[in-house]
């Protein structure tokens, strides 16, 4: 019996390092959206971490975007499909609240082209790929 119940793992334990994974994920594709945007100038980091070697603000590519994205990850988890979908709403919408704060505070400037839309439907895909990501590396 010992056995039987030493076998088995719990939830959290599991859904570990599909988290982790997804996370790491996260972290890399923003890194390669942020060096993209920033190399076709829709916007930059006029004040950010080791601004020599790096073009983008790399605390917010390695610690802020997995930590938020893990946190998604488990409150998206246990949610039903209404409140997934508002939830998703409400990323997009904070996404666009959180640049135009960022912006006041003088941590990114975005080119005249750039409109926040864009980053409202692009924080819903990127939550919703990862999303996507995670339920697949759970898959047996």
């Amino acid at each position: 019996m010992r056995s039987r119940l030493s076998q088995k793992k719990p939830s959290f334990a599991k859904k570990l390092k599909p988290l982790l994974f997804t996370g790491i994920f996260a972290s890399f594709s923003t890194t390669y959206l942020e060096m993209i945007f920033v190399g076709v100038g829709q916007y930059s980091f006029p004040t950010r971490p080791f601004p020599t070697v790096f073009p983008i603000h790399i605390g917010f590519t390695l610690l802020a975007i997995p930590l938020i994205t893990v946190t998604f990850l488990v409150l998206f988890e246990r949610t039903n499909r209404i409140y997934q979908l508002a939830m998703l709403i409400m990323l997009g919408i904070l996404a666009v609240l959180a640049e135009l704060i960022a912006k006041q505070l003088g941590l990114i400037s975005f080119s005249n082209d750039w409109q926040h839309l864009y980053s409202f439907f692009g924080y819903i895909l990127f939550f919703m790929i990862n999303w996507l990501i995670f339920c697949l590396l759970q898959i047996d």
